[in-house]
């Protein structure tokens, strides 16, 4: 995605000595995968950081961009907003947390943590 989109991505993992089972892997990545689309996209990013943590109850996501930012409230009633949604629906199966902290013209952070 840094390639495609010519935004740099940092990756920092932490504790992932062992692998995951297949469904959180692919949940988790997929998770990863909507939150930079929605960074590329929308935001006008220069830079994005994504941060992943295993911890022994929990796998801990933070993805922040330097992006446009948004208005949350404006998005939880918004109702075009697939992208969002479908995270939460995600999140929601596997009965983990998502966050969702943005400011215009200083960017977006979404945490999310999921238990394993």
């Amino acid at each position: 995605m840094e390639e495609q989109s010519g935004i740099p991505i940092c990756l920092t993992m932490k504790g992932f000595d062992k692998r995951l089972d297949s469904h959180y892997e692919v949940a988790i990545f997929r998770l990863v995968q909507e939150t930079l689309q929605n960074a590329i996209t929308h935001a006008n990013a220069s830079n994005i950081h994504i941060s992943l943590e295993m911890l022994n109850k929990n796998v801990n996501i933070i993805v922040k961009d330097n992006g446009n930012g948004f208005d949350v409230t404006d998005v939880n009633k918004c109702t075009k907003s697939y992208g969002l949604m479908g995270m939460k629906e995600r999140i929601d199966l596997l009965k983990g947390k998502i966050a969702i902290q943005s400011q215009e013209n200083v960017g977006t952070t979404i945490k999310m943590r999921i238990p394993i």
